[in-house]
């Protein structure tokens, strides 16, 4: 099999370039691929000089712009061509590489994938899949790019995430349910409502609607809902497990080495680092967003699952999944 070669984007991040350039070495390394490191070459050339770079294959792209947290993320890809995260889907697009990384703004990795990549056949609307606060094989589509969406987009990423988790999370027939506020099949809003029939009627192995509490329970592999609901169930249960393990530590003083290190195996497994990044499914290309805050053990994990999401050829299953829907 020919080496796998993934852009990455340098500039994105708060803790670009440093972190995340490490993170590369480190990632193309443990998983044997080749780099093309994304943003202000003379950055990111002051960071390889602090690292071991022998036997790995690096080439540098220069893109002097970065897109920050607070700009307008449709403007500022119209805006500014050279930025690393638009350079970096160009990359991808002309076959330079197989998949672009970013730890930057969101909303900018998204929309410059979008209008570089265009959707795949079939798909009205990208959406983003990530696993559900480090519950055993429970993953969540979508989590914020779509707000308000239609019964048919529910069904696409229904079809999407099921794909996803089975190809690249290899969890065998996974499991669909439906976010929603009762189990029943007449239970939810009026686009959850309509959005039922079509996935019990789809080729997947859709179990009905899946309460908050069903969420954690292991219900389902693959939690379907719209960006608004999906990012508020994330983000509460983040906050949630953070403040719970707070209270833990504060309440247990002094704290033994034994609830120490339980406390210590909580976090790690509800770190975000242990993925890395989220894949943006719909459009036709392999980009994968971080979180801003992402170090150099998160870029090591995406790396790690671009290189599933390669080697499995989602895209190309994506596509095949969809002409039966």
């Amino acid at each position: 099999m020919p080496t796998i070669r993934i852009a990455i984007d340098a500039s994105g991040g708060d803790y670009a370039p440093s972190e995340i350039v490490a993170g590369a070495i480190d990632g193309a390394r443990q998983h044997s691929i080749e780099l093309i490191l994304v943003g202000r070459s003379e950055q990111i050339d002051e960071q390889l000089l602090k690292h071991d770079t022998k036997d790995l294959a690096i080439e540098i792209v220069d893109a002097p712009e970065t897109i920050e947290m607070q700009e307008d993320p449709a403007q500022a890809v119209r805006k500014k061509t050279n930025a690393s995260i638009v350079v970096g889907c160009e990359l991808v697009r002309d076959h330079r590489a197989e998949a672009i990384i970013s730890m930057g703004h969101t909303g900018a990795g998204m929309i410059a994938g979008l209008f570089t990549f265009g959707r795949l056949p079939g798909i009205d609307r990208p959406a983003g899949i990530v696993p559900y606060l480090g519950f055993k094989d429970t993953f969540m589509i979508d989590v914020g790019a779509n707000t308000e969406v239609q019964p048919k987009n529910l069904l696409q990423f229904a079809i999407m995430g099921s794909l996803y988790v089975e190809r690249v999370m290899g969890i065998p027939n996974p499991k669909v349910g439906l976010l929603s506020n009762g189990s029943e099949p007449n239970k939810g809003n009026a686009i959850g409502k309509q959005a039922y029939p079509l996935l019990a009627a789809a080729k997947l192995n859709f179990v009905g609607n899946v309460e908050g509490h069903g969420v954690t329970h292991g219900e389902a592999n693959v939690i379907v809902s719209d960006g608004f609901a999906g990012n508020i169930a994330l983000k509460l249960g983040e906050g949630l497990i953070d403040e719970v393990l707070n209270q833990v530590e504060h309440a247990a003083v002094p704290i033994d080495d034994k609830l120490r290190g339980v406390l210590a195996k909580l976090r790690e497994r509800h770190d975000y680092a242990r993925i890395g990044a989220a894949p943006i499914l719909g459009i036709n290309g392999l980009l994968f967003i971080g979180h801003g805050r992402s170090k150099a053990p998160a870029v090591v994990s995406a790396i790690g699952l671009a290189v599933k999401s390669i080697e499995s050829k989602l895209l190309e299953a994506i596509v095949e999944g969809l002409k039966g829907s």
